[in-house]
């Protein structure tokens, strides 16, 4: 499946001093249905909706974020380090989350939840002051 009108969004993590950025534009998503085997839908479904992928997979769709703006050299660095420290990958995780799915959520959709969450802290600010 090729996606045409994508919004893709760059989102970064910073490992030890290093930061990192990742994006999901066409060629991304593209190289995690090569390296999963599995087509975008699955894809998501097993990634966002069940989070039932192996961690290897989880590194290589990691790496598809980074090629935008990443060396291969650079990306290898970085899995390597997500490999021999997972915890590393861990704290990253909702990052990757959402630079993966954001671009496949509609416009409208994103709009709403942006206003959702604008509520939400006005409401806090609201109860915290009162």
């Amino acid at each position: 499946m090729m996606i045409q009108d994508i919004l893709s969004k760059e989102h970064t993590i910073k490992v030890g001093e290093k930061i990192y950025k990742l994006e999901f534009d066409n060629k991304a998503y593209a190289k995690a249905e090569q390296v999963t085997g599995k087509g975008l839908f699955c894809l998501y479904n097993e990634f966002i909706i069940k989070s039932n992928l192996t961690y290897n997979l989880n590194l290589e769709i990691l790496c598809c974020a980074l090629m935008k703006h990443h060396s291969e050299e650079e990306i290898a660095e970085l899995k390597k380090e997500f490999e021999q420290k997972p915890f590393l990958f861990i704290q990253n995780y909702n990052v990757l989350f959402t630079a993966f799915m954001e671009p496949l959520m509609p416009p409208e959709i994103m709009e709403q939840n942006k206003k959702k969450v604008q509520q939400k802290k006005s409401q806090l600010k609201k109860a915290s002051i009162g």
